[in-house]
C-alpha cells in the first residue's frame, strides 16, 4: 500500500519523454553515416537511481520487516507511482547535460555530444534502456563517466534486442527486424464451416482472439513492416463488431508476415555522400472513400534520407483522413500536407543532430536560407491534379483544399520543400500503405537493400 500527502494525482506531472520510433531509425542511420558502432546499456533498479522525491510518501514494509504502528516513508520513488519514469528522465537528462550533451529540441530523448561544432555522439534515453553511439572521444568523456555514476546492468554491442528490435552492427550498414516476435504470430483458428459464415458476428472468445491478433500486427506494422499497416488500420476500424470476414482479413495479414520473411529486415546501408548532398524523400498517396463504413479516406506516406541510390528508411504512416473529404484531390492534397509536416521534422532533427544548430526559431514559415540547403524535401505524389494545383495558380474549388494548396505551395516558394513531382502508380511506395491488395514486393525491396531510384 502507498500513501501519499497528496491525495490526488491532479496536481503530479507524470509525463516522460521515451524515444520516438523515427527518431531511433534515425539513430541508427546516422550510427552508419558515421561508420560508428552502436551499443545498448540497462540500468538495475533505474527508478532507485533517480532524484530524492519531492513530497511525503509512506508505504506499508514489506511483511518481515513489518513493526506495527509504523509506516516507510520514501526517499526515491518506485515502481508503482505515476511520476516514478518522470523522475528517472530528469535525472539522467540533468546528468548528461553537466557532462555537456545537447538536448534535442525535437525528440528530448535524444542528446547530442559536440566537439568544436562537430558531432561526436549521439545518446537516446528509453526509460532505463539507453541507445549510444560515437566516437571514442564520447564514449571516454559522456559514456564512461555515465556508466561510472548510475549502477549499469547488461551492456550489448552491434548485436543485440532494443525495444523489441532486433539489431545488428555490419561492415557495409545496420540491419533490423522483428523475426522473432514474428514467429509468435499465429493466424485464429476458425472451422471450415465457420469460415463461410463471413457475415456472421464474432463470438466473445473470437473478438478477444480478434483484438490479441490486431495488437501483434500493429506492433509489427508500426516497427518494421509498413506493408501490412493498411491491413491493420481496416482492422481497428471494424474492432468495435468485427465479423468473421475481419478476422479472415487478419489471418491473412498473418500470414503475408510469414510468406515474406526473407523480406522481414530493414536495411540501412553506408550512403557515401556528405549530408549536404542527402535530401529527404518522401512518397505521399490516398485512396478516396475506401474505408469500411463507405465514405471514410485513407492517407499514407513512407520518408527516406537519401543519397543518389542509397536510402534509410526513417518513418511511414497509414491513417484516416480526420475528415471526410469529398475528392480524390482533397484526399491526395491532405495526405501530401501530412507528409510534409512529419518530414520537415525529422529534417530540423537531422539538421539538429548533424550540426548543433539552434533549430528553435526554424518552423515552417521562417526557415533560415542556411537550413534551406540543408537536406531539401522532394515529394513525390501519383496525383498529377494535385502536381498541377501546386505549380500552377490553378483554383480547387473545395475551400479546404485551397488552403492545403496554399501551404504546399508556401513550403515550396520558401525552399525547405525542393520540389513536388508525379510518379507512376506502380513506382508510388506509399500505395500499399493506404488500400488492399497492392503488391508489397517494391517497398519491401528498398527497405532490405537500402538500393532506391528517385
Amino acid at each position: 500500500a502507498v500513501v501519499s500527502t497528496q491525495s490526488t494525482g491532479a496536481s503530479i506531472r507524470a509525463d516522460s519523454p521515451t524515444a520516438n520510433k523515427s527518431t531511433i531509425r534515425m539513430f541508427l542511420s546516422t550510427a552508419v553515416i558515421k561508420d560508428w558502432g552502436v551499443e545498448t546499456l540497462d540500468v538495475r533498479a533505474a527508478f532507485l537511481q533517480g532524484n530524492s522525491i519531492n513530497r511525503d510518501v509512506y508505504i506499508q514494509p514489506p511483511k518481515e520487516f513489518r513493526v506495527k504502528g509504523k509506516v516507510w516513508k520514501l526517499n526515491k520513488t518506485v515502481y508503482g507511482l505515476s511520476d516514478a519514469s518522470r523522475s528517472w528522465y530528469l535525472t539522467m537528462s540533468s546528468e548528461l547535460q553537466k557532462l555537456g550533451m545537447r538536448q534535442s529540441t525535437v525528440d528530448p530523448a535524444l542528446f547530442q555530444h559536440f566537439d568544436k561544432d562537430e558531432l561526436h555522439g549521439i545518446f537516446l534515453l528509453h526509460v532505463d534502456d539507453f541507445l549510444i553511439s560515437g566516437t571514442e572521444h564520447f564514449k571516454q568523456s559522456i559514456v564512461n563517466k555515465v556508466v561510472e555514476k548510475f549502477e549499469m546492468g547488461k551492456t550489448c554491442i552491434s548485436d543485440f534486442r532494443f525495444l523489441g528490435w532486433n539489431i545488428s552492427r555490419r561492415p557495409d550498414g545496420i540491419s533490423i527486424n522483428q523475426d522473432h516476435y514474428i514467429s509468435t504470430v499465429d493466424e485464429v483458428v476458425l472451422s471450415h464451416q465457420r469460415r463461410q459464415e463471413k457475415e456472421a458476428d464474432l463470438t466473445e472468445e473470437e473478438t478477444s482472439e480478434y483484438q490479441k491478433l490486431l495488437g501483434k500486427l500493429n506492433w509489427v506494422a508500426t516497427q518494421s513492416r509498413p506493408d501490412i499497416k493498411y491491413e491493420v488500420l481496416e482492422g481497428s476500424l471494424t474492432m468495435k463488431s468485427p465479423k468473421v470476414e475481419h478476422l479472415l482479413k487478419l489471418n491473412k495479414a498473418a500470414r503475408k508476415l510469414r510468406a515474406e520473411h526473407s523480406l522481414n529486415s530493414i536495411f540501412l546501408p553506408k550512403i557515401e555522400e556528405r549530408i549536404e548532398d542527402l535530401k529527404i524523400v518522401v512518397f505521399s498517396d490516398a485512396a478516396y472513400g475506401n474505408l469500411p463504413d463507405g465514405f471514410s479516406s485513407t492517407q499514407g506516406h513512407v520518408i527516406f534520407l537519401a543519397g543518389r541510390s542509397r536510402a534509410h528508411i526513417l518513418a511511414w504512416s497509414s491513417t484516416k483522413i480526420k475528415r471526410v473529404v469529398r475528392s480524390a484531390i482533397a484526399a491526395e492534397t491532405s495526405a501530401l500536407c501530412e507528409a510534409v509536416e512529419e518530414a520537415e521534422e525529422l529534417r530540423l532533427n537531422l539538421i539538429e543532430t548533424y550540426t548543433g544548430r539552434d533549430i528553435r526559431k526554424e518552423v515552417i514559415g521562417r526557415s533560415s536560407d542556411s537550413h534551406k540547403k540543408l537536406l531539401p524535401i522532394v515529394a513525390f505524389t501519383d496525383s498529377q491534379s494535385l502536381e498541377k494545383c501546386v505549380k500552377t495558380s490553378n483554383r480547387p474549388s473545395d475551400k479546404k483544399v485551397r488552403v492545403d494548396i496554399a501551404f504546399l505551395r508556401q513550403a515550396v516558394s520558401q525552399g525547405y520543400v525542393s520540389d513536388i513531382l508525379w510518379v507512376p502508380t506502380e513506382k508510388q511506395l506509399a500505395d500499399v500503405l493506404t488500400k488492399r491488395g497492392v503488391n508489397s514486393a517494391n517497398i519491401l525491396q528498398v527497405m532490405s537493400t537500402g538500393n532506391i531510384r528517385c
